[in-house]
């Protein structure tokens, strides 16, 4: 350190006050330059010198000097030392140390974060540009990315650069990390030190493994399904290209390796092929059954006459995965389309997948802007005929997609399927289908309909009038066709009363007043029914607009029969994108598609399409479709009322579309703030439940949005995929699985119990169960069940997938969650055993957070089931289902335990004792919640109150602890038992007298319900799950201490007269297993159902 000081001073010349603070600060122990430019990236990037920098600028801006010394901490002590001009550290060594003070360290969490940044930085992981341009939520230069993520990336399991992926991570070590640590942060902490390894490759690669390759329980399904005889025949149709010739060994390898063999394959060559080519091509080809290749004078004319009901036209270097034609036959036997595309990917030289196109749902519009579909359709014979055949060949033959889309263009879009699986690859740089001529539609100027634009506002002129100025300064459309209709929602200004008397001397502007508390929704209604246009258009008053023809754009669509809502592209005041349609589910709720992205990188890949939803900022619709559903949903106020109007009209057979054109910028939330009051949040939280539960369906599944994409982050891979194989399906000849999960499965703990009397009934009920959740020491054991380790809801949801679980019934958080992955199989049951109240820990903030994620879950499941009647009153979903906890499980008073009971007193030293027993946890952290304060008060009040008892009561208390906590309940003068056994805990019930517990709050009490099974009479606190019991309740001590001597007066009657009280765990259990096969029956039916009636809506929903 001196030849460091010693460089440092020679270089800054003669600033003798600083040269004497480095000599300082440098000759301490508190100043760690290694560590100070790990904790300071930025200093370290800079090259400037760290105790240079730190005795300049850190001291003052109060940074770290090192690990030993926390300079916010002494700063906040000792007001003194911001007053003196010095920064803490100089402070204290100059000052502070004189006068005794210590030198704070620095706090733990700050120790692990730094030396977690320092593991990273040497790691070479953290890639500072890749992360900023990968998150465009981090477009802000003034952002410190490093920081970002060690304060927020990591826990948001960001990937920190190419090299580390954290979901597959975690895939392959959940088990091995704690619930709360990073992926990140378990590798460079202890994973790399104990051989863990990191997965640079692609998340795609991972996915294709997980849940696109075949596994021999998969080919036997299709291969049975497949020797049925139930499929319909498929002619396949293929026109090559010099690629495809290229590429024909792969090609035929793929066509001969179907698992359902084509009832004839025909091949034509594109009209730029030579001969030699073809000569060489059809050679290989020549090696396939019932095999024809055409002639080029033929086209698709010398197509033989075929009984195939389908036929399967391909263009180019289509590579068929082995299960290709069987998933176009299936899905023909079960949806009878006209038309069927799938997803597909592309494939590397190697032979590596990549890049997957993941598609929507049919989309007329998307498809008329670009020939997404791709190039291998399925089509219905009848709806081809030979000629419109010849006519589709011919054009393909051109490299031409033109006939292929006014195909697909020509019946109900119902009609055009969707299967969500990527069941052929296209080489890496394959060229595109072009098309000749556009398919946008036309729309006659002299048919625009007329316009009212409905405005809110309150105050906050300037935005209002910026916004009124531009649609009058920049609007191409004409005068006479435009409303304006402002809704003021209570403005109180001078300034707003002037210029709303300004608007209304204009025409066609009508000002309407609402003073009445915000809802945006009510408003735009009342906006609405002032209107007189044939189009409304809602538009925010924090907008402008940047494109002339902004109302062309929006108003043309509406014309349309088919056309529900259109929304358009909105940009931020920096140009990038705000608003570009939305993607529904994906963060619980919906989500902004390419927020944050530059025009230009959208540009090449954003076009106007149909989207499920679109932002109610500036949001276009016919008045009779608006007036038709009510309008907006008056029940949200501020949120989400634009999302379920659009998903209203999507339901209703619509189509809901966006323009990508950039035509306004949006000063988001100028307007209104955003919501940072806890008051705004709950009322946030609250709306998103009402959304979620009004339109689960799809919140599960947008059917614009693909189900093998991510509800977490947009366009990120699904792990797994909202979407069951059809081979899967059907549970013929199969046993349906149901999986339960669970935190906790250790002995000690009731929802293990109530877990494994469920898993019984439905193992003996003809299911097969698989039981999943963490790994505990001392597990129950789950008899005829598969145990499955699963760390987190994603890995259960994961193992749910792949395992083709049927349901899944939940018993405690985390795994509430498991909802957010999954779509509408498997079916989710949530059993509720309740949460007590927060405000009896110390821990209130996180408990509420939980209590929150689990009701906002719950929104999603099957059913919810209840424990207890309690359960069922505290809870806030609707429709709970009461499946009382029993307690046949548990050992009944019986003359054997009657013969028993003396010899266990006396060995328990209890001869002639009148024995009291709680058994509840009693660590530190719960022993208020479980009522230890009064039933310590009542046995004071008992030695006090009625000296008759004195030495003659023995007050027990069992259950699970740590050694102190024993310890500490033995000085209140209780006979304590941590951690028994089951069956010393038995003993301990037929050795007591009378069983006494004080819970401030529970479920259900298992407690309680050994006690009456052991036929002991029972004290308890007088709250609403005691009421359910047999027993006398009270919270009063007074009260309880009478009764208790009561009880002890008389005894020996008691005892005498002692008999078990037992519920059946037959009862609830069998409505669990019968509830279950009654739903999943439905879900069959119903699936059945959708597939014979192709109903839009649904077809859309289940397709994705």
């Amino acid at each position: 350190m001196k030849s460091l000081i010693a460089n440092v001073l020679q270089r800054i010349g003669g600033n003798h006050a600083l040269q004497e603070r480095i000599s300082l600060i440098g000759a301490s122990e508190y100043f760690d330059p290694d560590w100070y430019l790990w904790r300071y990236p930025d200093v370290l990037r800079s090259g400037v010198d760290p105790l240079f920098h730190f005795s300049k600028h850190g001291d003052g801006e109060g940074r770290l000097p090192g690990p030993q010394f926390d300079s916010r901490a002494y700063a906040e002590s000792w007001p003194d030392s911001a007053q003196s001009g010095m920064g803490p550290l100089e402070h204290f060594l100059r000052i502070g140390q004189t006068r005794g003070r210590p030198a704070p360290p620095i706090p733990a969490e700050e120790l692990h974060r730094a030396r977690l940044g320092k593991e990273l930085l040497a790691s070479g992981l953290f890639e500072a540009e890749w992360y900023r341009a990968y998150y465009p939520d981090l477009r802000d230069a003034e952002i410190d990315v490093f920081d970002h993520y060690l304060d927020y990336g990591a826990k948001e399991e960001r990937r920190p650069g190419r090299q580390f992926s954290p979901l597959l991570y975690r895939i392959e070590y959940a088990n091995e990390m704690a619930p709360d640590e990073s992926c990140i942060e378990h590798y460079l902490l202890k994973g790399r030190a104990a051989g863990a390894k990191i997965f640079g490759e692609s998340d795609y690669a991972a996915w294709i493994r997980l849940f696109d390759t075949l596994a021999d329980e998969d080919l036997a399904l299709i291969r049975a399904d497949c020797a049925s005889g139930g499929l319909p025949a498929i002619a396949v149709f293929h026109v090559l290209d010099a690629q495809a010739c290229d590429d024909i060994e792969a090609i035929v390898t793929a066509h001969r390796g179907q698992l359902l063999t084509s009832q004839s394959t025909a091949f034509v060559f594109t009209r730029d092929i030579d001969e030699a080519v073809r000569t060489q091509t059809g050679a290989v080809l020549a090696s396939l059954p019932n095999v024809l290749i055409l002639s080029d004078s033929g086209g698709g004319a010398s197509l033989p006459p075929t009984t195939a009901a389908y036929i399967l036209i391909m263009h180019g270097a289509v590579r068929l995965a082995p299960h290709a034609l069987y998933v176009f036959a299936r899905a023909a036997k079960d949806e009878s389309p006209e038309f069927a595309y799938s997803d597909h990917d592309l494939i590397s030289d190697q032979g590596e997948r990549a890049e997957p196109r993941f598609k929507p749902v049919f989309s007329p519009q998307y498809l008329k802007e670009r020939f997404y579909t791709g190039p291998c359709v399925l089509a219905r014979q009848s709806r081809v005929t030979p000629a419109k055949l010849a006519e589709i060949v011919d054009d393909l033959r051109k490299g031409r997609a033109d006939a292929l889309t006014e195909a697909l263009l020509a019946p109900e879009r119902r009609a055009v399927a969707h299967l969500p699986y990527p069941i052929y690859s296209l080489p890496i740089g394959a060229r595109d289908l072009t098309r000749a001529r556009s398919f946008a539609p036309r729309f006659d100027p002299a048919l625009l309909p007329s316009v009212s634009i409905v405005i809110l506002t309150r105050d906050r002129i300037s935005l209002l009038r910026a916004c009124i100025d531009s649609i009058q300064a920049k609007s191409t459309y004409p005068r006479e066709k435009v409303q304006l209709v402002i809704v003021d929602n209570g403005s109180t200004t001078d300034e707003a009363a002037n210029y709303f008397e300004e608007l209304r001397s204009l025409p066609n502007v009508v000002v309407i007043s609402d003073g009445a508390d915000f809802n945006f929704a009510r408003l735009c209604n009342f906006g609405a029914r002032r209107a007189t246009g044939d189009v409304l258009i809602l538009l925010n008053n924090d907008t402008e607009v940047i494109d002339p023809g902004w109302i062309e754009r929006l108003a043309s669509p509406c014309l349309e029969a088919d056309v529900g809502v259109v929304g358009a592209k909105l940009l931020y005041p920096d140009g990038a994108i705000q608003h570009a349609g939305c993607n529904v589910g994906v963060s619980g709720v919906a989500a902004h598609r390419l927020v944050g992205v530059r025009l230009e990188e959208a540009a090449s890949t954003d076009v106007t399409r149909e989207l499920s939803s679109v932002t109610g900022a500036a949001l276009a619709v016919r008045r009779d479709v608006y007036q038709s559903v009510g309008g907006l949903d008056e029940t949200l106020r501020v949120a989400f009322n634009d999302t379920t109007f659009c998903l209203n009209l999507l339901e209703r057979g619509y189509r809901n579309l966006y323009i990508a054109e950039p035509l306004l910028v949006h000063h988001e939330s100028k307007s209104r703030g955003y919501d940072t009051t806890d008051a705004r949040r709950r009322w946030f939280f609250r709306e998103a439940i009402y959304t979620r539960q009004s339109y689960s369906r799809a919140i599960r599944n947008d059917p614009y949005y693909s189900c093998n994409l991510s509800l977490q982050r947009t366009d990120d891979l699904a792990f797994p995929p909202r979407r069951t194989p059809p081979w899967r399906r059907s549970t013929a000849g199969r046993k349906k699985t149901v999986m339960f999960l669970s935190q906790v499965h250790a002995f000690g703990h009731g929802v293990p119990l109530v877990l494994k009397m469920q898993a019984e009934r439905l193992v003996k009920d003809g299911f097969a169960v698989i039981v999943a959740g963490p790994e505990a020491r001392n597990e129950f054991d789950y008899e005829g069940c598969r145990r499955i380790v699963a760390a987190t809801p994603e890995i259960a949801a994961i193992v749910a997938v792949r395992e083709n679980v049927d349901a899944i019934v939940v018993h405690t958080p985390p795994f509430y969650s498991v909802t957010r992955y999954l779509g509408e199989r498997p079916l989710v049951y949530f059993v509720d055993h309740g949460e007590p109240c927060p405000d009896l820990f110390a821990d209130r903030a996180a408990r509420e957070d939980v209590n929150n994620e689990k009701r906002f879950c719950a929104a999603l499941a099957r059913r919810v089931f209840a424990i207890s009647d309690t359960i069922r009153n505290q809870s806030l979903q609707p429709k709970v289902v009461v499946l009382r906890n029993a307690n046949s499980h548990m050992p009944a008073w019986s003359d054997e335990w009657r013969e028993r009971r003396e010899t266990i007193r006396e060995e328990m030293g209890w001869q002639n004792q009148f024995v009291i027993l709680n058994c509840c946890r009693f660590t530190e952290g719960e022993r208020r919640y479980k009522g230890l304060d009064s039933y310590t008060s009542v046995r004071e009040e008992l030695w006090f109150e009625h000296p008759d008892t004195q030495g003659r009561i023995v007050f027990a208390l069992a259950g699970r602890a740590e050694e102190k906590d024993v310890t500490e309940m033995t000085e209140y003068g209780l006979s304590v038992f941590a951690n028994v056994t089951d069956k010393s805990l038995h003993e301990l019930y037929a050795a007591a007298d009378l069983y006494m517990n004080f819970s401030k709050w529970e479920g259900y009490n298992l407690g309680i319900a050994q006690a009456l099974a052991m036929g002991l009479p029972v004290v308890a606190s007088d709250i609403e799950a005691h009421r359910e019991f047999p027993i006398f309740v009270t919270n009063s001590i007074r009260v309880a201490t009478e009764e208790v001597h009561r009880q002890y007066l008389d005894f020996s009657r008691l005892s005498a007269s002692r008999s078990p009280q037992v519920w059946d765990w037959a009862t609830p259990t069998m409505e669990l297993s019968r509830l279950i096969r009654a739903d999943l029956s439905e879900g069959q039916l119903a699936e059945a159902a959708e597939s014979a009636e192709a109903a839009p809506s649904r077809l859309r929903s289940r397709e994705g």
